[in-house]
């Protein structure tokens, strides 16, 4: 009987080890998971969103759309073939830091006058009419209305022209069309200026304020979640435009299309960066995840996410960076293919493109809703 009784002392001994061993590990692993959602808070990812992310993508469209104003002036006094190519050159400049902001469709940018929607019409199923373009020019009328205005209504004139064929000429024998395309120019800088000044904190009544301090008199937003979910539902939104309208419409992918390809419904028909802008859509909501637009801060969403102990911020951060490099392979020596070549010449890698988007749509309407039990602000069925 004693050697019964000094056989269980290290027995119980030993499990009582263990179980201290296993409660000292959940509590440092519950401990960590408390430093992280300590040391980061939800305000930290909001205010560097808003003063790293969206005020200097938006200050960055500013910057060059001024640039642009002013080489329009050089082109609409002297429209030669240097002149031209400059001028072409800061349009795809400008239209890559446009296409980086569509993402955030909320606040100012709402704004009927002064809003994104006055940058361009595409995402607003609203495309550009030559015809109402080229009889504006002929009255020598203002560009007013989207449909004659806006970026893609100077794509049309640099890239395009009378009867669908784009000759130097048109501008070197006709001083409106300058005046009307610089015009535009001079609307576009109205426009960023508003979009800067309603998100900078020094400024009155600043969007910044109301980002910050949601649940304040005047905020649009209840709770810091509240401003979260936007950010997500946001990011859904413009996967969507690039899953059903940039790439599935023109290719036919979309389901309801039945395989009927419509390249005309292309986002940018007449200088051919539809690719470039998907390229930008996807960096908009990758500088989100990171924090910053030069590589990850450690203050993004991937933080956020990390904060209540999920890894996805990661994993949609890989699958963003793989959509970019099926993107960057579709490319000539020259440049970009245009989306129907890629289609036709790399149908492989574009059908890729497509399931990559689609992938990271379920990432978000799903694992990225369930980590912080928010609601879907859009049907993300993955069938479209």
């Amino acid at each position: 009987m004693k050697f019964k009784n000094l056989i269980l002392i290290p027995l119980i001994l030993l499990s009582c080890q263990k179980h201290k061993n296993n409660a000292t590990e959940d509590a440092s692993l519950q401990g960590s998971l408390l430093t992280l959602a300590t040391v980061f808070k939800t305000s930290d990812f909001l205010k560097n969103t808003a003063e790293n992310v969206i005020l200097i993508s938006y200050q960055k469209v500013q910057t060059e759309t001024k640039v642009f104003q002013n080489i329009c002036t050089t082109f609409k006094t002297n429209p030669n073939t240097n002149s031209l190519n400059e001028i072409r050159l800061q349009w795809k400049i400008v239209w890559k830091e446009v296409k980086r902001i569509e993402i955030y469709r909320f606040g100012p940018a709402e704004n009927v006058l002064n809003g994104y929607g006055q940058l361009e019409s595409f995402t607003q199923k609203l495309p550009i009419s030559p015809s109402e373009i080229e009889s504006a020019i002929n009255s020598n009328s203002i560009p007013f209305g989207v449909k004659k205005s806006g970026w893609g209504a100077i794509e049309y004139l640099l890239f395009s022209g009378i009867g669908g064929v784009f000759s130097l000429n048109q501008f070197q024998t006709d001083p409106n069309r300058g005046n009307y395309l610089c015009k535009i120019a001079d609307k576009m800088v109205s426009v960023s200026d508003f979009l800067v000044n309603s998100w900078s904190k020094e400024t009155t009544d600043n969007f910044y304020i109301q980002f910050l301090s949601p649940g304040s008199s005047g905020s649009s937003y209840e709770s810091q979640a509240d401003v979260v979910d936007e950010l997500m539902n946001q990011s859904i939104f413009l996967l969507t435009s690039v899953i059903d309208t940039k790439l599935g419409l023109p290719s036919g992918l979309l389901a309801s299309s039945h395989g009927m390809e419509n390249w005309s419904q292309r986002e940018n028909p007449y200088a051919e960066s539809s690719l470039e802008s998907v390229r930008s859509n996807l960096e908009s909501i990758l500088f989100i995840m990171q924090g910053g637009l030069n590589g990850s801060t450690g203050k993004g969403f991937t933080k956020v996410l990390q904060s209540k102990g999920s890894t996805l911020g990661t994993e949609i951060e890989t699958e963003i960076q793989s959509a970019i490099k099926l993107i960057d392979s579709l490319q000539y020596e020259s440049g970009y293919l245009s989306l129907h070549s890629a289609f036709t010449d790399r149908n492989k890698s574009f059908r890729e493109l497509f399931e990559s988007a689609r992938k990271l749509r379920i990432l978000f309407s799903t694992g990225v809703t369930s980590a912080l039990g928010t609601t879907v602000g859009v049907s993300s069925n993955d069938g479209d």
